[in-house]
């Protein structure tokens, strides 16, 4: 079974107002979702925040087990190496490893390998997941496949 990745903090469909937030992030994280979330620069600081900035980022939070951090922009993705956490940038790539050796997936393309992550954005049914052969798939709704998901360790 492969772990589900909150996309932005969403595990049950998509709530705008909340994406990227702290405490939302937090709340799938605790409820045993992987989460991805964005973040970028401004004036000189790390910021939650897809299209602008909108709450400083927590550095500890970012750095925890199955946090993935997407870079906004390049200089964005420096401080995140920099700062060590598990981080990626990609635009419209086919697939972008991330900086720990994930194979982070446009949505659509769906590689078996133990380490591919799949992008259920489109709330299309991702193909039949072969037990255990890819590490999980990012969505905004963890319901959306009616698989059944491992929770992170």
């Amino acid at each position: 079974m492969a772990i589900f990745i909150a996309h932005r903090g969403n595990y049950y469909g998509v709530e705008r107002d909340y994406e990227n937030r702290l405490d939302y992030l937090k709340e799938a994280y605790n409820g045993g979702y992987g989460v991805e979330c964005d973040l970028q620069m401004y004036n000189g600081a790390l910021y939650f925040g897809h299209d602008e900035p909108q709450e400083q980022v927590d550095w500890e939070f970012i750095g925890r087990p199955y946090v993935f951090c997407h870079a906004k922009t390049i200089e964005t993705m420096q401080v995140l190496l920099n700062g060590g956490v598990h981080c990626f940038w990609h635009e419209n790539d086919k697939m972008t490893l991330t900086n720990m050796g994930f194979m982070w997936c446009y949505p659509g393309v769906h590689p078996v390998h133990h380490r591919a992550i799949w992008l259920d954005l489109l709330g299309h049914p991702t193909p039949a997941i072969p037990s255990g052969e890819i590490f999980g798939v990012c969505g905004d709704n963890a319901n959306n496949n009616n698989l059944t998901w491992i929770k992170k360790q």
